[in-house]
């Protein structure tokens, strides 16, 4: 009884010397916070001129991560959250693996590339539970809407309207249409990811074509935590997902998500616009964004197969239309893919193969003036638009190969690859709805391949530094042969620190619309487009421990030939621009003060963001600054609150941005629910034109509004 009593006795000694030591250290970093703010306060006036807003926005900040933790500290336990308390431990940072940039996992502070890595449940607990917003959140990210309504990324203030500059990985397979290499932002259950991995800057010694601007890795799930998710919100908003695994060592794991997602869409309205050769009045159209997917993931020792399968709409394309008309981009979209790992002591040999077919469909009210369908008006007539022969069943991509890893000494590792690749896209057609005729034609039937070798030698000469020398050959058919360097060298100070200087070059392919594209006055495609390549150099340090992550990095890009797009007369072409460079920073922090509470913040800053460059007409439409924060902390046993707040600089005609959400989440057993309020501070969200290059702003999100969600666990 003794040993027991004393046992006891010391137990509650320990936790409570640890309940002291974590109110110290937050106590440190609360009170240092004030020092830091007044600078970060005369920062945001030089760099917004005083917004109004700021006041608000910093005392709500101060409220998350000071008031609520430290309540919550204070709060009595019952013995059970106490004991509880004892096993949770802070979040080992540098323990943190990615698998991005290198045929093995491993740590930010060792791994040849800039990356960014966020969870999910995490995302969602600073009420960020879409992978749009999720992305948003990276430094160095802008995510918006096109003309066409589907969203595009901007990496480093590298975009194009259909994503082609961004490589999309679902798992270990690019996911991306071969006809306008655009990607499935919308049509990833999100229930089913677990995390995202960024490369910031180039990928394509691993990748090939679609990464110059980076790479967007989404990694599923592969646990037992099964769970069903319903969410509802205004505008008669309804989105259910759901995730289950199971399975064992005898035969293997399955995983399997779904996610629905229907609403009426946000009233949206499209300011006023001319520009001396088209103008457009003032214009109110309803956004929609609609998804069904579904992912089915199976692991047996070395072997993995992955099937998706999803359908898209978004509404609110083209030219601003009556409420009534309902015009509309879907994509459709499935993927199957094989691998198979061989591992041993020294080598890991990996062969893989995968299909995706992806196609896009516009359907546009009043496509075809009441005079018939030769000549496309946009007038009032009947409804048409642009889709691809036999319901798209031609527009896929089919992947093979192999690689190998092989350990030729202790310090000294070579990697091998090789790859064939074979992109088809049916007849693009121009469709009247009306009548079913088809009544033109965009480009016939057209497909290339594409052959790939690449390899990259791993050497470590002394204990504390590492040097990666790679590169990749690939040959298009349509295109020619090209051959891109990855250089790396990383000093790491110790298990915590590192220093990289990075080197790498992305290029692109055009692709099928940029080159075949056939259909005055709209687009007018280029045959004599060539490839585009960036190259990147970056100088980092990371710093990761318990607790915290912190990455801080200068780069430079200078683009060759870089693919752009412009429209004269209201017809969009193609053509390479002239050399141009660009500079900037960022800097990326992760802080866990206790076991319970995260904090993010990040910022990035483009040298000659939002100004005019003749060499380089992209510029002015890349915000000179960006940031992000955001926290939870739990509070009151069950209770877990949130905020994220994301700021957006001036682009073109496009005014700043701060864009904040607070999430609320109370835990029962098997329930979780959870309410999440958006754009706060009530924002008009309007972005530039990036799409087509012009000064005419683009609706991209709605007003204040709130979603309630719920979340059952079995």
């Amino acid at each position: 009884m003794h040993t027991q009593a004393g046992s006891c006795l010391y137990r509650r000694a320990t936790a409570l010397k640890r309940q002291l030591t974590v109110l110290w250290e937050w106590r440190k970093f609360y009170t240092s916070g004030f020092s830091i703010g007044a600078r970060k306060r005369e920062f945001y006036d030089l760099m917004v001129m005083t917004h109004k807003k700021i006041t608000r926005i910093l005392l709500f900040v101060s409220l998350m991560t000071g008031v609520l933790p430290l309540h919550a500290r204070q709060m009595k336990q019952g013995p059970d959250d106490f004991e509880s308390l004892l096993r949770l431990s802070l979040e080992d940072l540098a323990a943190l693996t990615v698998t991005v940039s290198s045929y093995k996992p491993e740590s930010i502070v060792e791994t040849p590339a800039i990356i960014s890595r966020y969870d999910a449940r995490k995302m969602a607990g600073i009420g960020l539970r879409t992978l749009q917003d999720m992305l948003s959140f990276i430094p160095g990210i802008t995510v918006q809407d096109h003309l066409f309504g589907q969203p595009f990324v901007s990496m480093r203030g590298i975009y194009e309207g259909f994503n082609q500059k961004v490589l999309f990985l679902l798992d270990d397979t690019p996911y991306f249409m071969p006809s306008h290499s655009d990607v499935p932002i919308l049509g990833i259950p999100i229930e089913s990811i677990d995390h995202i991995e960024v490369i910031r800057g180039p990928g394509a010694v691993y990748y090939g074509t679609n990464a110059t601007a980076g790479v967007i890795k989404v990694v599923t799930r592969k646990d037992k935590d099964n769970s069903l998710t319903l969410r509802v919100g205004e505008n008669r908003y309804a989105n259910g997902g759901g995730y289950m695994g199971s399975g064992g060592k005898s035969w293997g794991k399955v995983s399997a998500a779904f996610e629905l997602q229907r609403d009426d869409g946000y009233r949206a309205t499209y300011p006023a616009y001319s520009d001396g050769n088209a103008s457009f009045d003032e214009g109110l159209i309803d956004k929609r964004r609609e998804t069904s997917s579904a992912l089915l993931n199976y692991h047996y020792k070395g072997f993995k197969a992955q099937a998706h399968v999803f359908e898209t709409m978004y509404t609110g394309i083209a030219e601003p239309r009556q409420v009534e008309n309902f015009n509309e981009i879907i994509y459709k979209g499935y993927l199957f893919g094989l691998r198979n790992d061989w591992q041993s002591e020294r080598s890991t040999v990996s062969l893989f193969m995968d299909y995706n077919n992806f196609h896009p469909e516009f359907e546009i009210d009043n496509f075809f003036s009441d005079g018939g369908p030769a000549a496309i008006t946009l007038g009032n007539g009947r409804k048409g638009g642009f889709r691809f022969e036999n319901g798209g069943r031609k527009n896929y991509r089919w992947r093979s190969g192999v690689t190998a890893s092989y350990k030729l000494r202790e310090n000294l590792g070579l990697f091998l690859g090789t790859e064939h690749e074979r992109r088809s896209s049916g007849d693009y057609q121009v469709f009247d709805e009306t009548t079913g005729a088809i009544t033109g034609s965009i480009y016939d039937d057209f497909d290339l391949t594409e052959n790939s070798l690449y390899g990259e030698l791993d050497y470590r000469p002394a204990e504390h530094w590492r040097f990666l020398f790679g590169g990749r050959f690939t040959d298009n058919s349509i295109t020619g042969g090209d051959v891109v360097p990855r250089l790396s060298s990383i000093y790491q100070i110790n298990k915590r620190q590192s220093i990289k200087l990075l080197y790498s070059v992305g290029f692109n392919a055009p692709s099928f619309s940029q080159l075949k594209a056939d259909i005055p006055p709209f687009v007018v495609g280029n045959e004599d487009l060539k490839p585009e390549k960036v190259k990147s150099l970056d100088l980092a340090y990371t710093y990761a421990n318990k607790g915290l992550l912190f990455v801080a990095n200068i780069w430079q890009m200078h683009a060759n030939d870089f693919i752009l797009n412009r429209v004269v007369d209201g017809t969009k072409s193609f053509f390479n621009a002239g050399d141009f460079s660009r500079e900037g920073l960022e800097l990326d922090i992760q802080y866990s003060p206790a076991p319970e509470m995260k904090m993010y913040s990040n910022v990035a800053y483009y040298r000659g963001g939002d100004s005019y460059s003749e060499r380089d007409m992209a510029r002015k439409f890349i915000p000179e600054w960006t940031l992000n924060i955001g926290g939870y902390g739990q509070f009151l046993r069950r209770n877990t609150a949130g905020f994220s707040l994301r700021y957006i600089g001036a682009r073109a005609r496009a005014g700043s941005l701060w864009l904040m959400n607070l999430d609320y989440q109370f835990r029962w057993k098997y329930l979780r629910l959870f309410a999440t309020l958006e754009n706060l501070l009530d924002e008009e969200v309007l972005h530039p034109n990036m799409g087509e290059l012009s000064d005419r702003l683009t609706p991209g999100g709605q007003d204040r509004n709130i979603k309630l969600g719920i979340r059952y666990f079995f």
